[in-house]
């Protein structure tokens, strides 16, 4: 290959050679036209055999051209050279990482500084699914004005774009095994050279190194790197685990991309910092779970199903209902429960939320939402088989908790549910939210032999139940709740008390430990840790042990049928067979479990109002389950405003609402309230919100004037809009709803607003389930008045 500096490469005319390598050559050149310095790269082959390797490199360098971001140089153009390919960079004065490096390690702070823009430039172009592949000091450059930038993206690519012909560029000492190996290539082949790039940042001695190319090979591929802290001798120990996690050599085992690297690394960074405040390192977690996409909508629907107090007037059964409804999958899964053999229902014949808190109890159902809430979100984490076994586990110990306290006097069954249930959330937030964190801390239970609690303290820097009561305490669960997440302390037997508070602390305590005994251990060793928990815990619960025996097994049979209908993803299957063997569970285990499973998983953080428009067959089939419940109840003795609740249920899941409410006319019969409601923003219209309703003169005076069925489908219509009163538009802005007056013994009483979705149209057979609905809800009225 001839190595002698052109005069000009196409219309650049060249000045110097800034560097030079097995695959070409940089140079310095100016480009004519634009009056600018500029770095062109040349990618060069002895042989013409290698055409579609240049194709690839010309179609793929230009994909990256388009790229920008202020970590990285920019590509201004590319084009052909005999047997190969030119790119043009921004030329950048100043010196490159390499030559800084051979002046020795950096200082903490600078390599932090250097390396924080180095992981921005490559975290960017991995988000685009871009590649670096050559990630190297010699690639990393330092300006005259201080800022870091990333070069040599000229044999960067797309991720789908790695192909055989391809793979092995790239520079030894920080290729990563499989990238030398000729295996697939990927984010974290870049992360590899990453880690190792850091690791010479900190101690100035290459990661892997060797007096010959086949003694870096072995370096690369099987010699585990030593901890660079310890290279560096009274090295920053803060980032050996991170530089360790990033060149492990199997790639499963590293940071996913960039982008994990970077947040990992952030996250040390200001743990280290926030350590001496305090409560910083919480802080610090709490911001950056609360700046997850799906965050804030688990929190919305559990922080209203939380607060709300278990008693049974109006106003908390709307509440709760309307709560509840906002999370389509956790209404549909809560219908199915009430109607399993989870709550020794088999009749079918619940349809509405509110016909289960009249049958159930306020408290079962706020519990069971609760919980299928919180399943709903984080069984849809996409690596998920540690928080499979999470969920598995948390579950379970939620149905000892919940026998324990049937047997227990002082303690309702549902809240120890609850609490058992949500006593290891801050071990499953991290699972969820921070799997790299999560998987440091495995790595460190595996090499050091620490407790898990231990290793997350330190990884965390706060403990898994500080985590937890954070999140419980932002969620507004009450503190009898909050304070069980704390563990007991100590070994000892524990003595009898008759503190209502203490007992649910223990019953959660004791329901999380066997839980955890159950499905980690099995024959002897699991009969030991039973034994020991019977020892500590026998007077103060008053427990046998051949009951504990039974406990075990009753609760178990509950899991099976909360997961019949519950469902897990298919990552489960192992947890859950694993927890079938424990228990003695034979023959029939594997078809069991196979019922508990879902293939199809959803999306984290899609909880929200009904929005879909559910076909005409489909609502009419609901309507008449709905009128089939209203009857059901007329025929006996009824509380009139759940039978109300559940008419405005009905409507609103039935049709897909945005909005459904009651109103009722005051005293003078010119202006109507909403009384009930459910969908969107109904907490600042129920009792707040006056329209007055003129006869003859609006829509609202004209339903209840003259008991008019309406249907309006669109209020902006130039002849329909004068008759939408401004209060009305002002304060819902309905595209089309429809009015549906409510009339006892010839006299409007009321009327129904249904607020329809944008495209829903009312048809007639509909219409007439619609109004049977209503003459239904007047007949109760109609009844409780005599």
């Amino acid at each position: 290959m001839d190595t002698a500096q052109p005069k000009s490469i196409s219309r650049f005319r060249v000045s110097a050679t800034l560097g030079q390598g097995a695959q070409g050559a940089v140079y310095l050149a100016e480009d004519p036209q634009l009056g600018r310095q500029v770095a062109i790269k040349t990618l060069v082959s002895e042989s013409s055999a290698d055409a579609p390797q240049q194709e690839v490199l010309m179609r793929e360098a230009r994909i990256v051209g388009r790229f920008k971001h202020p970590n990285i140089v920019p590509v201004f153009e590319v084009g052909d050279l005999d047997h190969g390919v030119y790119v043009v960079f921004e030329y950048v004065e100043g010196e490159n990482l390499a030559a800084l490096l051979k002046r020795g390690p950096l200082p903490t702070e600078r390599a932090i500084a250097v390396m924080r823009d180095v992981l921005e430039g490559v975290a960017a172009a991995h988000a685009q699914e871009i590649l670096h592949r050559d990630i190297k000091p010699a690639n990393v450059l330092i300006g005259q004005d201080g800022r870091v930038r990333l070069t040599d993206f000229g044999i960067a690519m797309p991720v789908t774009a790695v192909t055989d012909v391809n793979r092995m560029w790239g520079s030894l000492p920080y290729m990563a095994p499989e990238q030398v190996r000729g295996g697939e290539v990927s984010k974290r082949s870049d992360v590899f050279a990453l880690g190792a790039m850091f690791y010479e940042i900190l101690t100035g001695q290459r990661a892997f190194g060797g007096g010959s190319a086949e003694a870096i090979l072995y370096q690369v591929t099987d010699i585990d790197l030593q901890p660079p802290s310890l290279a560096a001798g009274n090295g920053d120990e803060r980032f050996d685990q991170l530089i360790l996690r990033a060149t492990r050599k199997d790639p499963a085992d590293r940071y996913a991309d960039a982008g994990a690297f970077r947040e990992a690394f952030l996250a040390l960074l200001d743990v280290g910092m926030d350590r001496e405040s305090g409560d910083g390192a919480l802080d610090f977690l709490m911001r950056r779970i609360k700046r997850k996409p799906d965050f804030p909508g688990i929190s919305r629907v559990i922080q209203e199903v939380s607060h709300l107090a278990a008693n049974h007037n109006e106003r908390s059964v709307s509440e709760l209902a309307n709560a509840v409804l906002k999370d389509y999958a956790t209404t549909q899964k809560l219908l199915r429960l009430a109607n399993s053999s989870f709550y020794g229902q088999f009749g079918g014949e619940i349809h509405t939320i509110s016909r289960a808190i009249v049958i159930l109890g306020f408290e079962q159902v706020r519990s069971a939402a609760l919980g299928l809430i919180l399943f709903e979100n984080l069984k849809s984490a996409k690596e998920s088989g540690r928080l499979m076994a999470a969920l598995v586990e948390a579950l379970y110990s939620g149905m000892l908790a919940r026998t324990l306290a049937r047997a227990h006097k002082g303690v309702e069954p549902e809240h120890a549910f609850i609490c058992a249930l949500f006593h290891t959330l801050g071990r499953m937030l991290v699972l969820y939210y921070f799997p790299e964190e999560a998987a440091d801390i495995q790595l460190m239970v595996q090499q050091r032999g620490v407790r898990e609690d231990a290793a997350a303290l330190e990884v965390l820097g706060v403990s898994y139940e500080r985590l937890g009561k954070a999140v419980l305490e932002e969620w507004n669960f009450p503190q009898d709740i909050v304070r069980t997440v704390e563990p007991l302390k100590g070994a000892d037997p524990l003595s009898p008390t008759k503190d209502a508070a203490v007992s649910l602390h223990r019953i959660t305590a004791l329901s999380s430990a066997l839980s955890e005994a159950v499905t980690r251990h099995s024959g002897a060793e699991l009969g030991r840790k039973i034994d020991a928990l019977h020892a500590r815990y026998e007077k103060a619960l008053d427990l046998k042990r051949e009951s504990m025996d039974g406990l075990v097994q009753d609760s178990k049979r509950q899991l099976d049928a909360y997961l019949s209908v519950v469902k897990l993803p298919r990552e489960a299957r192992d947890h859950l067979l694993r927890l079938e063997r424990h228990l003695g569970v034979q023959g029939e285990d594997e078809a069991v479990v196979e019922g508990m499973l879902d293939d199809t998983r959803t999306e984290a953080g899609q909880a929200d109002t009904l929005s879909s428009i559910p076909a005409p067959e489909s609502q009419v089939k609901d309507l008449m389950e709905g009128m089939a419940d209203l009857t059901q109840n007329l025929l006996g003795s009824f509380d009139l405003n759940d039978v109300l609740q559940s008419v405005l249920e009905t409507f609103y899941r039935s049709l897909g609402l945005k909005r459904v409410l009651l109103m009722l006319p005051d005293a003078s019969r010119q202006t109507l309230i909403p009384r009930f409601g459910l969908g969107r923003d109904v907490e600042d219209l129920v009792g707040k919100l006056r329209l007055e309703a003129h006869p003859k003169q609006d829509v609202l005076g004209l339903a209840l004037g003259m008991q008019k069925d309406l249907v309006v489908s669109d209020s902006h219509d130039e002849k329909i809009a004068k008759y939408i009163p401004e209060a009305l538009r002002h304060a819902l802005d309905p595209q089309s709803f429809a009015l549906l007056p409510l009339s006892v013994r010839g006299r409007a009483i009321g009327l129904f607003y249904l607020e329809l979705q944008k495209g829903a149209e009312l048809g007639d057979d509909v219409l007439k389930v619609l109004k049977a609905l209503r003459n239904q809800a007047a007949l109760a009225i109609q009844q409780a008045r005599a």
